[in-house]
């Protein structure tokens, strides 16, 4: 039952209706574990342990690559989810207003859910939880605006090690490009003062 309903899934979403059931449900299981993956690592968790937990190999490598097209096609479905996207459609089929603001209700729910797992999955490094820490508290200060080109910088600076970031000394972070303020905020949260 798992395979055929696999492939119902499958055919669904991809239009591949040549699929077999055993190459739908691999493709499947391959899916929701990234979807894990991903998840675990937008929750904070270090990269190894989420290869041990989900028994994955090499996310380092292609979790640049899984963050972007998860990212594209969340949003993609986001603009989707719109309600502008199908309006003239239910207008032309007679839909009343009240039905309409059903539709927007629940499109919009999804919509949301959308986005916020944008937002999660766009910091799914392991420098995420550290940037989100380094925000702390909400006020317009430069810091408080750190984000994902700060994580970008860092990444940059020192690939995804904390430890390797934590020998980095403020001016090797200011010529990466992060700001003296951010630099020096950051430092405080890595060595446990901040």
């Amino acid at each position: 039952a798992g395979r055929k309903k696999a492939r119902e899934l499958v055919c669904s979403v991809t239009g591949n209706v040549g699929i077999g059931e055993a190459d739908a449900y691999r493709l499947a299981v391959r899916a929701f574990a990234s979807i894990g993956c991903l998840w675990s690592l937008a929750q904070g968790k270090p990269i190894r342990d989420v290869e041990k937990g989900w028994s994955a190999r090499d996310l380092d490598g292609i979790l640049e690559q899984m963050r972007d097209d998860s990212v594209f096609y969340l949003t993609g479905i986001a603009q989707l989810l719109d309600l502008r996207s199908i309006y003239r459609h239910l207008k032309n089929r007679g839909v009343d207003g009240d039905r309409i603001r059903q539709y927007e209700q629940s499109l919009g729910g999804l919509r949301s859910a959308c986005l916020e797992a944008v937002g999660l999955i766009a910091y799914c490094s392991p420098l995420g939880p550290l940037v989100l820490r380094l925000r702390g508290r909400k006020s317009k200060s430069v810091v408080s605006r750190a984000g994902l080109a700060t994580i970008r910088r860092l990444e940059r600076l020192c690939g995804s090690d904390v430890d390797r970031l934590r020998g980095l000394s403020r001016d090797q972070l200011v010529q990466g490009g992060i700001r003296g303020p951010v630099a020096d905020r950051l430092l405080r949260v890595l060595h446990g003062a901040g």
